[in-house]
């Protein structure tokens, strides 16, 4: 499918449940709705124009067959929305925006092939049960100087293979259940914390 150039929004839920196995976004587009490419269960790859500054909440989840993401740069989106690339299962690789300050709920929840992840200095919130599931995440890297304040309830739950982190400085709350299930997990926690939840490293 070859959307025209003449497109600027695709609307909420436009491609829901559509057999697509690839698609061409316009470099006009500049909104993609809430699931609007949601269980296209076909499709394996989306490359993001550099002109899209949104992405609705769930756009890409339960796209099974999605194995590769790209932004193009300069990449202008601020967030990934709650549910985004929920149950993504064959999603292994993506590179967050550099722009972005917020990976919201559940964005990247059972990417089960997700191996390694690097966040930007932008980010300010890891929020509840981002990577929950990703059990081959491996690596989680932080940009420097990172601006992560807080890790939010069950963000790296059931992460088993999750080996070695190391907390930026910046961090002042690490929410419950942050990582529990994290068997592998060797992490250094930095002086700058305030909060650690209950059962954050169960």
């Amino acid at each position: 499918v070859i959307i025209p150039y003449s497109i600027t929004l695709i609307n909420d839920r436009t491609f829901y449940l559509a057999s697509l196995k690839r698609i061409k976004l316009p470099s006009s587009l500049e909104t993609i709705g809430k699931y609007s490419f949601s269980k296209c269960f076909s499709l394996e790859t989306i490359i993001i124009p550099s002109s899209v500054t949104s992405i609705g909440q769930g756009c890409f989840s339960y796209c099974k067959s999605l194995i590769i993401v790209k932004f193009e740069s300069p990449c202008k989106i601020k967030s990934i929305e709650s549910l985004t690339f929920k149950d993504c299962f064959k999603l292994n690789q993506i590179s967050i925006p550099p722009l972005c300050t917020k990976i919201d709920s559940c964005a990247f929840q059972n990417c089960s092939r997700l191996m390694g992840i690097i966040l930007p200095s932008n980010v300010l919130q890891i929020n509840n049960y981002c990577f929950n599931g990703c059990n081959r995440l491996s690596m989680v890297k932080f940009e420097m100087p990172s601006s992560l304040m807080e890790i939010k309830e069950g963000a790296f739950k059931d992460c088993y293979t999750l080996h070695q982190m190391s907390i930026p400085y910046s961090v002042t709350s690490i929410h419950e259940w942050a990582f529990e299930g994290c068997l592998s997990l060797d992490i250094r926690i930095p002086n700058s914390l305030n909060n650690i939840g209950n059962s954050a490293f169960w």
